[in-house]
């Protein structure tokens, strides 16, 4: 594996910021990666994350690595509270994005953007750095 030195943070007008972003294309299908990143909200106001795109990726759904998958799992980053003046961690070992349907193929290096949509608050658009 490859560690990449991680992206500029990104954050918008409320002070929600994205950080650490890094994209890992799954061994066992070209048409997938899992996503991981840290998301802090230096607000002193909660806000709603609504949903995560990427010109990359036909749909974005939410996995636990080691927890069985449901609906209410896939669907984790369309309704996620994100407290004031806290930070959320997407690790590899626990709650993370999976990218379906990439729409080409990755190589390391590579700079991937991702938009984070919240309700009432601007999005917030960061790249991720494919790794290996």
């Amino acid at each position: 594996m490859t560690i990449a030195k991680a992206e500029p943070v990104a954050q918008n007008s409320a002070h929600i910021v994205v950080s650490n972003g890094t994209l890992l294309p799954l061994p066992l299908s070209s048409s997938r990666a899992a996503g991981f990143f840290s998301l802090t909200n230096n607000d002193a106001t909660d806000h709603l994350l609504k949903g995560i795109t990427s010109p990359l990726c036909a749909s974005i759904m939410a996995h636990h690595t080691k927890q069985e998958q449901t609906v209410a799992t896939n669907d984790l980053f369309t309704h996620l509270a994100l407290q004031h003046n806290a930070t959320m961690v997407f690790p590899r070992d626990g709650y993370h994005l999976v990218c379906l349907g990439l729409h080409r193929s990755l190589q390391s290096g590579d700079k991937v953007p991702f938009t984070f949509l919240f309700l009432d608050s601007p999005d917030v658009t960061v790249n991720f750095t494919v790794v290996r």
